[in-house]
């Protein structure tokens, strides 16, 4: 008795995951020339929270919407790599850079872009400084102010060796 009641939590479960799939606005392919991939796995993320998507499905979903080298990155991924969301994401995040150096040289180079106003632009340094902050496992004050410090140091370093360049 207890299996079949089980089964049929299970049944239900599937049900509800393929209905709110169905439900579930068509995502376009994602594009290595226009596409931020940042941008697109919050947006895939969102969507799928949204939609209560099982998260063990993630994966397999995102495959299908990759291109480029983006689908090169996925493809190289081992086999039980490649079913793991988290795994995929954060291969393609070191694909594209986006990782904690990638966040630190992106929110300390950036200047507004040309239809950006200020409000913007404050916006995405912020982003920038989340995901670096993040990335580099900052969670606490102590380990918020050794991230700085060593930005500072590392930072020192690299005038004293540019000044020291002919």
């Amino acid at each position: 008795k207890l299996r079949l009641e089980h089964e049929r939590e299970t049944n239900k479960t599937k049900e509800a995951d393929a209905t709110s799939m169905a439900k579930a606005p068509e995502l376009p392919v994602f594009r290595d020339n226009t596409d931020d991939i940042e941008t697109y796995l919050e947006r895939f993320e969102r969507i799928a929270n949204a939609y209560k998507w099982d998260k063990s499905n993630w994966a397999i979903m995102l495959s299908s919407l990759l291109s480029g080298k983006a689908l090169d990155v996925y493809g190289r991924l081992p086999i039980s790599e490649a079913t793991d969301y988290e795994k995929i994401k954060g291969a393609l995040r070191k694909r594209y850079n986006l990782t904690e150096e990638g966040f630190r040289q992106k929110f300390r180079m950036s200047i507004p872009e040309e239809s950006e106003n200020p409000s913007e632009f404050a916006t995405r340094i912020a982003i920038y400084l989340d995901k670096w902050i993040e990335l580099a496992d900052a969670t606490d004050y102590d380990k918020l102010k050794t991230l700085f410090i060593k930005e500072q140091f590392l930072n020192i370093c690299n005038l004293k060796n540019t000044s020291a360049i002919p």
